[in-house]
């Protein structure tokens, strides 16, 4: 046990003091979501679901998707839609998403529950299904694809990407 704790110690020390606070700030608000927004998780039922989007989920994707979801603790979405709202209706208890449209990021946020985090890749305007408006400026990968991997501390269960 004392060997355990020279190591967890050492580890502890060769991180900044930042990187320390972020660990302990996670850490805290990640057990403080666990107890204090814990969610009965229920199973998707698609003969009652009202939800459906025109994002091109079939009964059959509905179902899948919410037994996965279902079965994790965690989840990552790229790009937010009617899956978010599986999401939310089976109780996935640690959730967050990233979308480039700021419509669809607040449109998801005020119907979530309020322990999922969202963020918006912001790469300027957009048209349908998140595309920037501008031709030449494609997706950044760092304000897209990286930034909301580096808010997390812990890895998903799950990473849907649509």
């Amino acid at each position: 046990a004392e060997q355990s704790s020279v190591r967890a110690s050492t580890k502890a020390s060769s991180l900044s003091a930042l990187d320390q606070v972020y660990q302990i700030a996670y850490e805290r608000t990640r057990v403080a979501n666990e107890r204090n927004l814990a969610k009965e998780r229920k199973p998707i039922d698609v003969t009652t679901w009202d939800r459906r989007t025109d994002g091109g989920l079939s009964d059959g994707d509905r179902q899948l998707l919410g037994q996965i979801y279902f079965e994790a603790n965690s989840v990552m979405e790229y790009g937010l839609g009617e899956s978010t709202y599986i999401a939310a209706a089976v109780g996935v208890p640690r959730y967050v998403g990233i979308d480039s449209d700021a419509e669809w990021v607040a449109k998801a946020r005020d119907a979530a529950p309020i322990h999922f985090q969202f963020y918006l890749g912001d790469i300027g305007p957009t048209r349908e299904w998140g595309f920037p408006t501008h031709p030449k400026l494609a997706k950044s990968v760092i304000q897209y694809e990286l930034a909301p991997l580096w808010m997390e501390a812990k890895a998903f269960d799950v990473y849907f990407i649509d």
